[in-house]
Order: C-alpha cells, then sequence, then structure tokens
C-alpha cells in the first residue's frame, strides 16, 4: 500500500517527506529478506529434507544462544511466533534430527532445546552457502569502505532500535501475563 492510499485508508497524515523514505525502506527490507531466504531455502531442502525457512530460524537462533538454556516460550517470544508454532517447528526438527529435547534437572516440567550433532552440520552447511552468496552479492556491487561502514551504521541503527522495540513488546506481554 502506498503511503498516499494508507492516509487515504486510515486518516494519517505523514508528518513530513521523511515518511516516504521510511516506507521505501521498509519494502526493501521485505523484499531483501524474502529473496535472501528463497535463495539460501534449496540448499536447505537439498540436504536435509523438507525444512522450512522458520525452521532455519530456530535452529539458528537456539544454536547462537546454546550458551544459556533454551525453552520453547522463549524461542516463540523472540523469534515474533506463538508458543505453538513454535512447538510444532521444534516437533519437525526433533524428527528431523537437527534439534534435541532434554529435561531440565532443576525443573522436570521445564524442557531445553539445544542443536544436535547434525544440526551443527546443517548450520555449517547454511553458513558456507550463504557465505558464498554474500561474497557473490559483494562482487557484482563493488561497495567502497566508505559505502560500506555508511550501510553498517545505519542498518545497525535500525537494528538496534526494532531490538528495543522488540523487547519493549516482550516486557509488557510479559507483565500482562503475571498480572
Amino acid at each position: 500500500m502506498s503511503p498516499d492510499n494508507r492516509q487515504a485508508k486510515t486518516g494519517i497524515k505523514p508528518m513530513n517527506d521523511d515518511w516516504r523514505h521510511i516506507f521505501q525502506i521498509s519494502n526493501l527490507f521485505r523484499q531483501v529478506s524474502s529473496v535472501y531466504s528463497h535463495t539460501l531455502n534449496p540448499a536447505h531442502k537439498v540436504a536435509f529434507g523438507k525444512i522450512t525457512i522458520n525452521q532455519s530460524k530456530i535452529i539458528s537462533y537456539i544454536f547462537s544462544n546454546s550458551d544459556k538454556d533454551i525453552g520453547i516460550k522463549t524461542i516463540a517470544q523472540n523469534l515474533m511466533v506463538s508458543a505453538a508454532a513454535a512447538s510444532q517447528a521444534i516437533d519437525r526438527l526433533v524428527e528431523a534430527g537437527l534439534i534435541e529435547r532434554k529435561q531440565d534437572p532443576q525443573d522436570r516440567r521445564a524442557v531445553m532445546i539445544s542443536v544436535s550433532n547434525e544440526g551443527k552440520k546443517f548450520l555449517k552447511s547454511i553458513q558456507e552457502e550463504s557465505m558464498e552468496l554474500m561474497g557473490d552479492i559483494y562482487n557484482e556491487i563493488s561497495p567502497t569502505e566508505e559505502e560500506l561502514a555508511t550501510f553498517r551504521k545505519i542498518l545497525s541503527q535500525i537494528n538496534n532500535s526494532l531490538e528495543n522495540r522488540w523487547q519493549r513488546i516482550i516486557d509488557d506481554n510479559t507483565t500482562k501475563d503475571f498480572n
């Protein structure tokens, strides 16, 4: 939906022309993310059977947080999916042998999730595929050091802002759950 259509539909008037740039950047993020995920997804299917993009995100999240005890609720909150959706994806990843469930020795009701050795092989293959893809893209566009530095800075600022906003949402929902 274009900014003008959004204004007509919602009655919200953009404050200035910056709004149009933000809208365009948001669309580019979605497009890049979608194309990047779909470009790598065939490697997931060939090497390990039917692995979805969301399952790939879950296993990557678990691996990158392997120094912590990770449960389904934590995974769901941090990946912005329902606990039911996370649980279903985890079931499939367990069936595929890519992650393992272990009972928490401190709390027998809690189940901790970790990446299996097969899952680590999967992640390594995806990392290699991703690095090759990013290398190809880098060679095609040949950015200058200054362009890369500017891009990293802006992308980092956007990421920090979104992470802060997401953490506030999690905190608000956690507070509501206990009241």
